[in-house]
């Protein structure tokens, strides 16, 4: 007597049919032929197998399978990877593991492959770098002079849009070479740094003393002359044109034909020993004015000792600014 069918056995069956046709289609012997290339050259980051051998078969699904495997990454610019026969078969078979027929192989043993790329001409970099230190050091100097200072090879790069953007240079102390790295960019990353380097002369216009001026002496601009000299070993250090006040005591002495040097300023404000200085007393709402000498050096908001001109008494003061004392006991 037979049974009648249940639900769950049903089932079984149509499952088992199922696994049934999978392993028949698996153990297929569709006929794919794969035809290598000798030498490829790639444009794209990685790529496929349909990109270094031409695959055919008439089912076009495994076809379209086994052109997309991915193989590897494109090697950089210059350089050469070789996949032989036997590595792309072990891949595919790797990759397809319901392909169980032999794959016919033609063409070259082992494919070189390449990146597509061009030369990016060496004087491009150059003049990107030269152009980004000429305005960054034009801004603060009259003149620039620059000359590269070793040779740049010229560049090899993949496809794509390049570009090139040079490293902020520190402008705190200037030498006389600078370095400067560009970064060389296609489609947006950064696929080569490189550096340029140039020796550098600045000028400036500055102030060159008329005669020598002693330590103490009040200095006048007309002391001085205007200049456009070369300051390539210490701009920083020097007095620009028009930073030269109406009257500027000299902290340190200033040779003829020297340049002016801020060190050699005094700071704003400060009272020489033996300075005739303003001298205020205020008291209870009445404020006196008188001359006095300054009998100690001090800078603004220092206690100095003066002694008024009508007087052998010392004071104490403030200086309030340059020349002006005020008193605030003896």
């Amino acid at each position: 007597m037979t049974r009648p069918l249940t639900f769950l056995h049903m089932a079984f069956l149509l499952a088992s049919g199922c696994m049934v046709s999978m392993a028949c289609a698996a153990g297929s012997s569709t006929s794919v032929q794969v035809d290598l290339s000798a030498d490829v050259a790639i444009s794209q980051k990685r790529f496929t197998l349909g990109q270094i051998a031409v695959v055919k078969t008439d089912d076009n699904e495994i076809r379209k399978t086994v052109e997309s495997l991915e193989v590897g990454q494109a090697p950089r610019v210059g350089y050469v990877e070789q996949y032989t026969k036997e590595e792309l078969d072990r891949l595919i078979h790797s990759r397809v593991p319901l392909m169980r027929a032999a794959l016919d192989w033609h063409g070259a043993k082992a494919v070189k492959v390449r990146a597509a790329g061009h030369s990016l001409d060496n004087a491009k970099v150059v003049e990107s770098a030269r152009e980004y230190l000429a305005k960054e050091l034009g801004a603060k100097f009259k003149r620039v002079e620059l000359n590269s200072a070793a040779p740049v090879a010229d560049i090899e790069l993949p496809t794509g849009e390049v570009s090139m953007t040079c490293r902020p240079l520190e402008m705190g102390r200037l030498y006389s070479r600078a370095p400067i790295w560009v970064d060389i960019r296609v489609n947006g990353e950064v696929y080569r740094s490189v550096v340029v380097t140039f020796t550098i002369k600045v000028a400036q216009e500055v102030y060159v003393a008329k005669r020598d001026l002693p330590a103490g002496t009040i200095a006048l601009p007309s002391d001085f002359e205007t200049r456009t000299e070369d300051v390539t070993d210490n701009p920083e250090g020097l007095v620009s044109a028009n930073g030269l006040s109406e009257a500027t005591r000299l902290r340190k002495a200033v040779g003829r034909g020297q340049m002016l040097r801020r060190e050699q300023l005094s700071p704003e404000g400060l009272v020489f020993r033996g300075d005739s200085v303003k001298l205020i007393l205020a008291e209870g709402g009445v404020v006196i004015e008188t001359r006095a000498i300054a009998q100690q050096d001090g800078v603004v908001g220092q206690l100095v000792k003066v002694k008024p001109e009508t007087s052998a008494e010392a004071f104490s003061g403030r200086v309030l600014v340059g020349g002006v004392v005020q008193v605030e006991g003896k």
